[in-house]
């Protein structure tokens, strides 16, 4: 019979506290971000919105692969990196970006210097 500390070493989801401490934050950080990019995407007009949360996602990605080359972290460690943060980033950006309607995005965006030329007035 195995002693609980030999069956916790041998268990691939039992992480060391650091490791689970990273992967948390890690994941509060992203999931934070992309809340972020969301509400300021919330902002623009509903033609422009998914074309915005696109270009902020890529944004975010950006920054996330900056700073996972500052921390100089390897790209294929065992728990969660910013590597992985950017990589979904990235992802969820592609995924806005297949979703986008150019004609709705050309509309709104034809629609703007006349709604402030209508202000000025």
């Amino acid at each position: 019979m195995q002693n609980s500390e030999t069956e916790r070493r041998d268990d691939p989801h039992s992480g060391r506290p650091e490791e689970t401490k990273q992967n948390a934050s890690i994941l509060f950080r992203t999931g934070l971000s992309m809340a972020i990019c969301f509400v300021m995407a919330t902002t623009m007009p509903s033609g422009l919105m998914l074309a915005s949360l696109q270009s902020l996602l890529l944004f975010g990605a950006i920054i996330f692969c900056g700073m996972a080359m500052l921390a100089r972290e390897k790209v294929r460690a065992p728990q969660v990196t910013r590597w992985d943060a950017a990589a979904l980033h990235l992802f969820m950006s592609m995924f806005c970006a297949m979703l986008v309607d150019p004609q709705a995005v050309l509309e709104a965006l034809e629609a703007l210097p006349q709604a402030s030329s209508a202000i000025s007035k």
